[in-house]
C-alpha cells in the first residue's frame, strides 16, 4: 500500500511539473488588406515600423510580409518582446504601411484604422483598406 500511494504521489508531482511549463500564446499582429469592394487582397506587401513616439515608445522594429491567400500577413512579435524589460509593460505600436500594384496607403489614412496596438501573447488584428 506504501508502495501505491509513494507512486501516486510521484505521479502527482509530475503532472504538476508538466502543466506548469505549458507554452503562453503567441504574439502575433495580424494584418488584413482589403480593397475598396472589401474583397481580401493576396500578394500585397506589408510592412510595420515600430513607433517610438508612442507611451510607451516602441523600441525600433521594422518587419515586412506579403499577405497570403487569405488576404493577411500576420507577424511573429515574440522577439521584439523578449527585448523589454521584466518590469515593463508589454505594449507595442505600429505604423502599417501597405503597398499593391500602384497603390500605397498608411494604415491610419485607411477606415480609422490609426495603428496597429500589439500585446504581448494576444493576437491583435487591424484591417488596412486599399483606395479605388
Amino acid at each position: 500500500m506504501k508502495k501505491l500511494v509513494s507512486l501516486f504521489a510521484f505521479l502527482m508531482v509530475g503532472v504538476l511539473l508538466l502543466s506548469s511549463c505549458q507554452e503562453k500564446d503567441p504574439s502575433v499582429g495580424k494584418v488584413f488588406v482589403r480593397n475598396y469592394n472589401n474583397q481580401l487582397i493576396s500578394d500585397a506587401t506589408v510592412i510595420i515600423v515600430g513607433d517610438k513616439d508612442s507611451d510607451p515608445a516602441t523600441p525600433s522594429y521594422t518587419d515586412t510580409l506579403t499577405t497570403n491567400a487569405s488576404g493577411f500577413a500576420a507577424f511573429d512579435l515574440s522577439s521584439l518582446f523578449e527585448r523589454y524589460d521584466k518590469e515593463a509593460e508589454k505594449v507595442a505600436y505600429f505604423d502599417v504601411l501597405v503597398k499593391y500594384e500602384d497603390k500605397e496607403v498608411w494604415s491610419d489614412e485607411s477606415q480609422n484604422q490609426k495603428q496597429l496596438k500589439a500585446r504581448q501573447h494576444i493576437t491583435q488584428v487591424i484591417t488596412v483598406y486599399l483606395p479605388e
